[in-house]
């Protein structure tokens, strides 16, 4: 899955950079129609949390945390994004 989120990451900032979708949009398209198929083929697993979700500000990558501060620097080819 990490792979699945690093393309799809990439696939929308060479969109955003580039007007047209390339080498990683092709990528990103590959890897999510095998994972739907792998899915299927397992069927679920669970349904969901079925505990206490965590209501902690101390998660810096949650929204609205006091630790997250928004202003991260993302670059692609070397141009901010």
């Amino acid at each position: 899955m990490s792979e699945l989120y690093k393309e799809s990451c990439l696939a929308a900032a060479e969109s955003r950079m580039e007007d047209s979708p390339g080498t990683h949009t092709a990528s990103f398209e590959r890897l999510l129609i095998d994972r739907i198929a792998r899915d299927r083929k397992r069927g679920p697993q669970n349904y969901g949390n079925m505990g206490q979700a965590r209501t902690t500000d101390e998660d810096p990558w949650r929204r609205g945390s006091k630790l997250y501060s928004g202003a991260f620097e993302i670059t692609y080819h070397d141009e901010y994004i």
